[in-house]
């Protein structure tokens, strides 16, 4: 009797010694990095098993495309899952920005590499961001809350450093920045038609939480937008961003070097 209670217990332990193990070097990067820093980091404990919705973005559209037009391993998309935990989960970004961050609340999210910390960087300062797949939203007030992420993190792309781009699911706010980014370096290439956007829709779709209500929304978006003017246009208009500015990210997300702007 007491052999078979011994096999019963090693049997239902040893999964949970298994898992503290595979977990313990990230347990200690995150709690050493929460102690260390006078910052209110954000640990999301529920990222030790829930899906990150951890995507690379030109490789997630080259997939729906069926074509590899845009660069990959320098532009990511996730959710929140992934703070507090190792940066190896969402591509090892050099910068993180944060469509997520609430005023009220100031948390801040990060990953842990080589016992280093890359924290999420946030320009609304005002309020929360929300609904940014609408053109409604985009208005001159809203202008400082939400620009800064635009000029900011397309210069980090620019430049060529990895960076990761997230919200809380991954998926809206996340969502229209991904297609802002690639809508911006196809209609530099002149191949922003039907097949691209469907292809940007495609990519949206990939999160699991996605409602089926909210399908059609990135495509709604960029269908809105290009009927009225350039994407280009529109972000330089909206957010000051230069032309020269605008074109660069728009090169450095092709994955061919020849580059003309249409």
């Amino acid at each position: 009797m007491k052999k078979q209670l011994k096999i019963i217990f090693t049997v239902l332990v040893s999964p949970i010694v298994l898992v503290l193990i595979y977990f313990s070097r990230d347990i200690y990067r995150l709690t050493t990095a929460v102690w260390d820093s006078s910052l209110a980091l954000e640990v999301k404990w529920e990222g030790a098993v829930n899906d990150k919705n951890f995507r690379d973005i030109g490789a997630s559209v080259n997939s729906c495309l069926g074509e590899p037009l845009f660069r990959e391993g320098l532009a990511f998309r996730s959710n929140v899952w992934f703070s507090g935990w190792s940066c190896d989960a969402v591509g090892n970004p050099d910068a993180i920005f944060s469509l997520n961050y609430q005023p009220d609340n100031k948390k801040r999210y990060f990953c842990t590499k080589d016992d280093q910390v890359t924290i999420g960087k946030v320009f609304n300062s005002k309020e929360q961001l929300y609904d940014l797949e609408f053109m409604h939203t985009w208005t001159r007030e809203k202008q400082d809350d939400f620009c800064g992420f635009f000029s900011e993190s397309y210069k980090s792309i620019a430049d060529g450093h990895k960076t990761l781009v997230h919200c809380d699911a991954g998926r809206d706010r996340t969502g229209t920045y991904a297609a802002l980014l690639i809508a911006l370096s196809a209609e530099a290439h002149g191949v922003l038609d039907e097949k691209m956007i469907t292809a940007i829709e495609c990519d949206y779709r990939k999160t699991k939480s996605l409602a089926e209500e909210k399908f059609g929304r990135m495509e709604d978006f960029l269908t809105e937008l290009t009927n009225q003017q350039k994407v280009i246009d529109f972000l330089s208009e909206r957010c000051l961003i230069p032309h020269t500015d605008l074109s660069a990210v728009a090169k450095k997300m092709w994955a061919s070097q020849e580059f003309s702007a249409q």
